[in-house]
């Protein structure tokens, strides 16, 4: 016989309930709640009487599921909890949680009630959801080892996985090529038994570091025992894990550091091979320059006395040729220096305007000796600076220049234009009608030893290779800028700079040296062990009544000779027998009798560290071999007093 329940007791049992009860009629108004139902939605008792069930809801789902509801009271059906389909709840206080819902209905028609069971599963939601990462993550975990494993056979670098117990736990196959030994025996053995013993204190420094410090990353070095008895050197890296475990990626560096070895090797015999090519110009500088000296010392000064028109041919050829000889020993020295790093560039605000009209009236008369016009169109560059090295910047110009009077045309010109080309760099250009640059011979154009054009027209393949590298030292760029069979056209680019003042440069053709008759007087000594150096001054001097010219061929007699006569000038050549220049000159200024006399150093050696130290021991002056003799009228001028 079934057991009967009152209402009381069925009452009793819907409070009993795990889950929350709703009755909901077709308006979606809420006509009962158990108390799990308001403890569930954070609602006091009897507080959700008489509201509508979307209450319950976010308020973004409300509508939708007004449209629901509305539709399963149309054609009503019994949904039990477990399915697909899962709602979001809201509490009280605004807080959402994840709800399975199971529906059936009492009665029918218009008074039909639709009982809800509402029940939490945020916690089984979120447990489905780990799960499912969990799994997720596993399934990416097998990739990667996967991907790892092919990582550790195929890797070119070592890679080893070790603990504290002092054992690799893992090991590429690249240990195995490197040093000989299968996996399998480097896994059964300590891995400190590989190492060189001189490096085991050193090693297992780094690895407490690592174990026991907790250092993150460590790089160190050491060598490793080869299965053949050799030692290879390691390079690793290594980072730490939990429980003392170390992942490590090593390289064998042998080669790189016996290639290094042979560098430096190879560098320390660069630098002595440069070291005696310097020293082996600077002898060759004095050996080609002091027979010069007579053959252009000579020359010039035959061409100052005699007027005969096949004297001057004559002197003029030897001075032609000398000067031709002395320009490719320049080039050469200047090449050299260059290359060795000898060379250094000064540096300063140039006005360029004033270094272009310079040079251009250098080179005027070989323009008009060649029937060739020389032009300068400087409309806007006036007051233009530029930051170069002024006497490098004239000679490389002189050079362009030359070339565009040399390899032009009968009744051609060259152009020189100064452009604005942008806010921090100028453009030179010089334009000429020649013949221009084939092809060919363009990628060939700035290496040395290189001539292109008439081989007839004197040059020694450096003027160009000289003038880029000049250039570059001075932070700007030359280049051919186009080249036709009218003409080619070669720019320089350089920095613009701020006028530090204004300098203004001599025009040419103004006598910045005395005429060779201005006559001086007083006594000059002359230290020359070169017999043919000293009857070439000599007679220079042999008609200045008031001049006296005292030679020494010997270092210590110099001296003896200037501490008894105290003369107005000292002449003073390096390369003596007795003792050097160098020490002649040192002796003098430190002379309380001599050290007032000014010395001009005639040398042959024109390297410019052995100029900046003459100068800087003492030098009033130093001319290079073979002189020039304006330059040595205009050290007379200055240092001695007129002829009365």
């Amino acid at each position: 016989m079934p057991i009967l329940f009152d209402a009381a007791a069925f009452s009793s049992l819907i409070e009993c309930l795990p889950d929350g009860l709703l009755l909901v009629d077709h308006q979606g108004t809420i006509n009962f709640a158990n108390v799990p139902a308001e403890a569930l939605f954070g609602y006091g008792h009897g507080e959700l009487l008489g509201q509508q069930l979307e209450v319950l809801l976010p308020e973004r789902f409300r509508a939708a599921h007004m449209a629901s509801r509305t539709e399963y009271f149309g054609e009503p059906r019994t949904r039990h909890m477990g399915s697909e389909l899962k709602l979001v709840g809201r509490k009280k206080d605004g807080r959402e949680f994840m709800a399975d819902v199971s529906l059936s209905t009492l009665d029918g028609g218009e008074n039909a009630l639709v009982i809800a069971v509402v029940r939490d599963v945020s916690d089984r939601v979120e447990a489905d959801a780990l799960k499912d990462r969990n799994a997720e993550l596993e399934e990416r975990l097998n990739v990667r080892a996967a991907e790892l494993e092919r990582f550790f056979t195929v890797s070119i670098d070592m890679l080893c996985i070790a603990n504290s117990d002092g054992y690799f736990k893992r090991l590429s196959p690249a240990f195995s090529q490197s040093l000989g030994w299968t996996v399998e025996e480097m896994l059964t053995r300590p891995f400190m038994d590989f190492v060189h013993p001189d490096d085991v204190e050193a090693t297992l420094a780094e690895v407490d570091r690592q174990v026991v410090a907790g250092e993150r990353v460590l790089q160190f070095e050491n060598r490793y025992r080869h299965k053949d008895g050799s030692w290879r050197v390691l390079s690793w890296k290594s980072v730490p894990e939990e429980g003392g475990y170390m992942y490590a990626v090593a390289r064998d560096v042998t080669e790189e550091q016996e290639i290094q070895v042979q560098l430096r090797k190879a560098k320390a015999e660069a630098d002595s091979a440069n070291l005696a090519k310097s020293e082996f110009l600077s002898r060759m500088s004095h050996e080609l320059r002091t027979p010069l000296n007579s053959v252009l010392g000579y020359a010039q000064l035959l061409d100052l006395r005699y007027d005969d028109p096949f004297v001057k041919e004559a002197t003029r050829s030897i001075l032609k040729a000398g000067k031709h000889l002395l320009q490719m020993i320049e080039e050469v020295l200047d090449l050299s220096r260059i290359e060795s790093g000898t060379v250094a560039v000064s540096l300063e605000p140039v006005n360029l305007v004033e270094v272009l009209h310079h040079t251009a009236g250098l080179l005027q008369p070989m323009a008009d000796g060649s029937g060739l016009k020389l032009s300068i169109e400087d409309r806007g560059c006036e007051e233009m600076h530029v930051k170069a090295d002024r006497q490098r910047l004239a000679q490389v110009l002189i050079n362009i220049l030359s070339n565009a009077i040399k390899y032009n045309r009968p009744g051609g010109q060259v152009l020189v234009r100064c452009v604005d080309h942008s806010d921090s760099r100028c453009r030179i250009e010089i334009s000429d009608t020649g013949k221009g640059i084939e092809p060919r011979d363009r990628e060939h154009l700035f290496k040395a030893f290189q001539r292109f054009g008439d081989q007839n027209v004197e040059g020694t393949g450096l003027g160009l290779v000289l003038s880029q590298r000049f250039v570059n030292l001075m932070g700007g760029t030359l280049d051919l800028s186009h080249s036709s069979p009218e003409g080619s056209t070669f720019y320089i680019e350089l920095e613009r700079a701020e006028p530090a003042f204004k300098q203004i440069m001599p025009e040419f053709g103004a006598a910045s040296a005395p005429a060779p008759w201005a006559r001086r007087s007083g006594t000059v000594l002359y230290i020359e062990d070169n017999l043919s150096n000293m009857r070439l001054l000599e007679t220079l001097f042999a008609d200045w009544k008031d001049l006296t010219l005292i030679p020494a061929i010997q270092g210590l007699v110099g001296l003896e000779m200037a501490r008894e006569h105290h003369p107005d000038l000292i002449l003073l050549d390096l390369n003596l027998p007795d003792i050097p220049g160098e020490k002649v000159l040192e002796r003098l200024k430190s002379d309380p009798g001599t050290k007032s006399i000014p010395v001009v150093v005639l040398s042959a050696d024109a390297t410019s560290r052995q100029i900046k130290a003459l100068r800087e021991g003492g030098a009033a002056e130093y001319l290079t071999k073979p002189l020039d003799l304006h330059r040595l009228f205009a050290v007379l001028e200055e240092f001695l007093p007129a002829e009365s």
